[in-house]
């Protein structure tokens, strides 16, 4: 049994219409150059290096996918405390940011 993204809630006491629409009126910080951040985080292990991904339930499509950390970020938030703040809720892991990618952009519109 997954989860509803954000909501943290077993899908068993979530209606999956409710847990689309909590995704879809997720505020945004206005006058933000930006909404959200992806994290790519690297785990420095004695093995070598590693790319933290995580399993994460999404109801568009009700399916579960694998993507790196990523989240809103919040009103008078930059993206690096963002980044810092989303990789800690995700995944537990405290990290720095190290380097900010120029503004990047998903989708076709």
């Amino acid at each position: 049994m997954g989860t509803c993204g954000a909501l943290r809630e077993p899908l068993s006491t979530v209606v999956p219409a409710l847990c689309q629409l909590k995704y879809l009126f997720q505020t945004r910080p206005k006058n933000s150059p930006i909404d959200g951040v992806g994290i790519v985080a690297i785990l420095q292990k004695s093995s070598g290096p590693e790319l933290l991904l995580q399993k994460q339930f999404r109801p568009p499509i009700n399916k579960v996918v694998i993507e790196v950390p990523a989240g809103l970020v919040d009103a008078n938030e930059s993206a690096a405390q963002s980044a810092v703040r989303e990789l800690k809720e995700e995944t537990g892991y405290v990290g720095v940011a190290e380097e900010i990618s120029p503004v990047m952009f998903n989708g076709t519109w």
